[in-house]
């Protein structure tokens, strides 16, 4: 997945649809986060703690969900 500065509401979508997951964002201010970068890893939580690098977030997994906060 490639992305120059592309939403985090989009990017969300595509995880949804990678990685056959529902994701929620409890927090406004998280969902106008904009990301570039080239994410080659084959697992969400790679991705996730990469992204959690560059803006900072908290997430927690309950089965196939992840809330973002």
């Amino acid at each position: 997945m490639v992305y120059a500065n592309r939403p985090f509401p989009d990017i969300i979508k595509d995880l949804e649809r990678q990685f056959d997951v529902s994701i929620h964002v409890s927090k406004e201010a998280i969902k106008k986060y904009r990301y570039t970068g080239d994410f080659e890893e084959n697992n969400i939580d790679d991705i996730l703690r990469i992204l959690q690098i560059i803006k900072p977030f908290h997430y927690k997994t309950e089965g196939r969900t992840i809330t973002i906060y």
